[in-house]
């Protein structure tokens, strides 16, 4: 979105060069993408990158909010009035066919409009962001649009045939020319204006050619309404029809600015030319739109930035964003807000944590560092040397170490798991693919064996050292303990003296007792069956009467999981 600042210091003064205003607003989340001065007028454009769920910023008068929060000053909003007179006698009919698509539509004759060209003023300001001045109802409606947000399209009236507008649906394969001159061959899923005998506009996107307003147009039709934004979406991206109200309409305009806009229209309508008369509002639909209310727990900033910010500081930061803030007089731990029905993005109380902290500063969060730093003890020492030996072992033994996720598949876990209770889920995975950690180390060495196996890699040496987790119990913290993995495949190396053979289950029991002979013990196996081996080959490790593990050959049915053809001795 382009931004003129000498418009946007209209609604705003705020006493800072051009450069500390864009680094401010892009510091905020308004990414200022480009400054530049224009090339024919004495003024300067920002170029602003606005996110989608941000639509009240699509304005003027919205940037100029924000600024009101950043620099904690006053927004000089601009003036709407109500019209002094209303004409009884106008016959005019609305109707929302589909109340889906259009929840609400408002529609205002004017009559005996002078319609002269724009004034200079008016001009510059649709120049600055790249927009072409046409007449002065035209251009009206775009200073509307880009002061409030809220897109009006203006009807020749005299052209208008039925006598009424309805907010329908249009007929399959029906032909519809816009005021771009390109005719368009519609859905029976768009949406459509009718005047009860033809189709004269895409709502929400485009007005059509036969009743556009021209130099000579002195009575107009002036459309505000509130139309889905799916709706206009799914139209615009079909017909590849991307207009500045289709921008705003696709992202959510505030309904409760629908008639608000029409009279800001009829203001400077009566500012800068002369007309006859001024219809009653004609509607359908409901623009009930009511602010709704959050109630804020204080010490949520305190729990979710690290760092307390004082009640009078929150207070005048959601005030200046245009939250309304209830009995602040005294000191209860829940500020009671209400939310304007311009910001449809604030829902709940993690929500003003977040702008609180996006106006406050990121850049004024306080460094902190934990308060209490873990000391090694000789256990640690101990295990770190007896580690060591472990790895040289191993790695003495032609056994190749993997590191392989601790985060795994659930879907993938689960038939390696006796009891599912027993797994420990992660509350906030970053990958939906990532929400469990390990319980055995299995699955991680039968996946690296795929994988190699599938690059013809099938002679296979494997070991790793890591940590398996399970549940507890209730209100404990998982248990988490270290394991040593070990995994041969395939076929020995080939040597001078004789040819390589299978590995069998004495391979990786030769490897076993290198390992306890590194550490320094005795370890014995005694023929139990074990889960995922096939419990005729299968033994439990023992170090005197304690057992420590176990090995064996890996069953068929867990193999197949895994899309092994070759048999795994796995410990």
């Amino acid at each position: 979105m382009k931004v003129s600042e000498r418009w946007l210091r209209e609604y705003i003064t705020v006493d800072a060069p051009v450069e500390d205003i864009a680094r401010t607003l892009t510091m905020a989340g308004l990414e200022v993408k480009n400054v530049g001065s224009h090339a024919t007028l004495p003024d300067t454009v920002f170029e602003i990158e606005i996110t989608s769920n941000r639509p009240d910023w699509l304005n003027y008068v919205g940037i100029a909010r924000e600024l009101s929060a950043l620099y904690n000053v006053p927004v000089h909003q601009p003036r709407i009035d109500e019209p002094a007179a209303r004409s009884a006698k106008e016959r005019f009919t609305i109707a929302c066919v589909d109340r889906v698509g259009c929840p609400y539509y408002a529609g205002v004759i004017i009559r005996g409009i002078k319609n002269i060209p724009s004034p200079t003023e008016i001009q510059e300001k649709l120049i600055a962001v790249g927009l072409r001045p046409v007449n002065l109802i035209v251009d009206i409606t775009n200073i509307v649009l880009l002061e409030l947000g809220q897109p009006m399209h203006a009807f020749d009236l005299r052209l208008l045939q039925g006598g009424c507008i309805r907010v329908q649906r249009a007929a399959r394969d029906e032909k519809f020319t816009a005021i771009n001159h390109t005719e368009y061959i519609l859905r029976d899923t768009d949406l459509v204006i009718t005047d009860g005998k033809r189709t004269i506009a895409l709502a929400g996107i485009i007005g059509g050619e036969a009743t556009e307003v021209s130099d000579q147009t002195a009575d107009i039709l002036l459309e505000s309404a509130y139309f889905d934004p799916a709706t206009i979406r799914a139209t615009a991206r079909h017909h590849v029809l991307s207009t500045d109200a289709s921008y705003r309409f696709e992202r959510k305009v505030d309904i409760g600015m629908v008639r608000k806009a029409q009279n800001r229209f009829i203001t400077l309508l009566k500012k800068y030319t002369t007309f006859d008369s001024v219809s009653a509002v004609f509607q359908d639909g409901d623009d009930t739109a009511s602010p709704w209310r959050i109630d804020f727990p204080l010490e949520m900033i305190q729990k979710c930035l690290g760092f307390p910010i004082d009640r009078d500081t929150i207070v005048a930061l959601v005030k200046n964003l245009g939250l309304t803030v209830g009995d602040t007089k005294g000191a209860g731990t829940v500020l009671p807000l209400q939310v304007p029905t311009f910001r449809s993005d604030l829902t709940r109380p993690i929500d003003i944590v977040e702008e609180i902290a996006r106006i406050y500063g990121y850049d004024k969060v306080p460094e902190t560092f934990p308060q209490r730093i873990v000391q090694r003890d000789e256990l640690d020492e101990y295990t770190d040397r007896i580690l060591s030996r472990i790895h040289q072992a191993c790695t003495a033994g032609s056994f190749y170490e993997i590191v392989p996720f601790t985060l795994i598949d659930e879907k993938k876990i689960m038939p390696f798991v006796e009891d599912p209770d027993t797994l420990v889920r992660i509350v906030n995975p970053q990958h939906k693919d990532l929400c469990v950690l390990r319980p055995t180390m299995l699955p991680g060495m039968l996946e690296v064996i795929a994988h190699n196996i599938s690059h013809d890699e099938t002679d296979i040496r494997l070991y790793e050292t890591g940590h398996v987790y399970k549940q507890a119990g209730e209100d404990q913290l998982p248990h988490e303990s270290k394991k040593i993995g070990m995994a041969v495949c395939g076929k020995s190396p080939q040597q001078w003296t004789q040819q390589g053979r299978a590995y069998d289950l004495f391979d990786l029991k030769g490897a076993i007792e290198n390992i306890a002979d590194a550490a320094g013990i005795v370890i014995t196996a005694t023929p139990e069956p074990q889960w995922l081996l096939d419990e005729h080959t299968s033994f439990t490790l023992r170090c005197g009467d304690t057992p420590v593990g176990y090995f064996g050959k890996v069953a068929y049915e867990t193999l197949r999981a895994y899309a092994v053809a070759d048999d795994v001795f796995f410990a």
